[in-house]
């Protein structure tokens, strides 16, 4: 019988009761039980399986997920079962870091970088711009005070692998006599990191009360400062200080980055009041 060495491959071991050496295959009219012995070898790779979430206002932490493993510099390696963290200190305010993990002498590694990401050509893992050796996991905005969130009106940590729906979400009541398109939640706006891959939907749902009969008043979703006219919602008042039911919606691919959302609105004469509750669908 042949023997091989166990170095842990199955076309090591799977050559007991053969009578053929390994990583050959039986010829034809060989009816014998035994196990075959081609040469089959294990891919024991992995990559992926983990998110990179909040953990509170000055820490982030990539945990595994479905599975354990990331492709790091071309080698597939376990994520602890604690995850592992990186922190906001010293970060500067106002900015937008990527994430990305590395072995550092051996120990799993992130790091928070402006430095943007791109494709390894040869692996197809998405690493740091000119660094291979770092494997982008994810992103993170930085406020004043060198802290982050993820609460209903500010989501600043993404995942790069398996994201999932979020929302961020809002509610005004605000009044208006601008006939000229004006930002109605200049202090409410809703903010999240988007990774310009998955298709965002926005939407609007509320009233408006407008002062004169015949007035009407229009408003519109609002993300990143623009809105979309084709989408707004307008409507007329049939006698003073009525509420008028009023929606708009917003659907559509952004760019990777930080992205804002906010109400719009304005009215034909008179003066308007709006309570409206708005919120945006993402993926991170």
């Amino acid at each position: 019988m042949a023997k091989t060495r166990n170095t842990g491959n199955l076309s090591d071991v799977l050559t007991a009761g053969s009578t053929y050496a390994a990583g050959t295959t039986p010829p034809v009219g060989d009816n014998s039980t035994n196990l075959a012995t081609t040469g089959y070898v294990f891919n024991n790779t992995g990559h992926g399986q983990c998110r990179f979430v909040f953990t509170n206002t000055t820490t982030a932490t990539l945990v595994p997920y479905a599975g354990n493993k990331l492709m790091i510099n071309g080698q597939s390696y376990a994520i602890p079962s604690a995850g592992i963290t990186v922190s906001t200190s010293g970060l500067a305010a106002s900015t937008l870091y990527y994430v990305y993990a590395f072995m550092n002498a051996g120990v799993m590694t992130l790091e928070a970088v402006t430095t943007t990401h791109t494709t390894n050509a040869a692996t197809g893992v998405e690493v740091k711009s000119g660094d291979a050796t770092r494997t982008l996991v994810g992103m993170m905005y930085v406020t004043t005070g060198s802290v982050t969130a993820d609460n209903d009106s500010a989501r600043y940590i993404a995942s790069y692998f398996n994201r999932r729906n979020r929302t961020v979400a809002f509610g005004i009541q605000s009044s208006s006599s601008s006939t000229t398109v004006v930002d109605l939640a200049p202090s409410n706006h809703v903010f999240w990191l988007d990774w310009g891959e998955d298709s965002v939907f926005a939407n609007s749902v509320g009233t408006t009360t407008l002062s004169l009969s015949g007035a009407s008043a229009t408003i519109d979703v609002s993300i990143d400062g623009s809105v979309n006219s084709s989408f707004a919602s307008t409507g007329q008042a049939y006698a003073t200080n009525v509420n008028v039911p009023s929606t708009s919606t917003y659907s559509g691919i952004l760019s990777e980055g930080l992205h804002f959302m906010s109400i719009a609105g304005l009215v034909s004469s008179g003066s308007v009041t709006f309570n409206i509750g708005y919120r945006a669908l993402i993926r991170q």
